[in-house]
């Protein structure tokens, strides 16, 4: 025998259902992989009496909770970077971005350790996201 749902159970799963969905959402926007816009201007606001020329920045960001900006040589590496922060002779979680018109993009992304001698090469520009796993 079936029975109709009273129009109070009716609301009642409405209810949950619209509250699922909207939890579902909320989840889905805070799951996005960092992009690189969004990533330097956190590091510029982190660091507004930065000296350093815009062509020649490195931008590093540690999980968005700090962030440096470093000036740009030929053949820094990037345990050079991580060595400045509180990775030093450590392992760390390493994501590189770059500009570009499809986004993100991941240069590099991988795990560097204190013995590693990376062989990728950084642009002036690039962001350098520390202590950030995949997603």
């Amino acid at each position: 025998m079936i029975t109709k749902a009273t129009p109070k159970k009716a609301s009642l799963r409405m209810k949950t259902f619209t509250t699922l969905l909207f939890m579902l959402l909320a989840t889905a926007v805070l799951a996005q992989p960092p992009t690189y816009d969004y990533t330097r201007k956190t590091v510029v606001d982190q660091n507004p009496k930065s000296e350093i020329p815009e062509a020649e920045r490195l931008f590093v960001s540690d999980n968005y909770q700090s962030g440096i900006i470093v000036h740009f040589r030929d053949g820094i590496t990037l345990r050079d970077i991580i060595d400045q922060t509180k990775y030093k002779n450590k392992e760390c979680p390493v994501v590189v971005l770059r500009s570009s018109d499809r986004l993100p993009v991941y240069s590099f992304m991988g795990s560097v350790k204190s013995s590693d001698k990376p062989t990728f090469s950084l642009k002036p520009g690039d962001v350098v996201l520390l202590g950030v796993y995949a997603w």
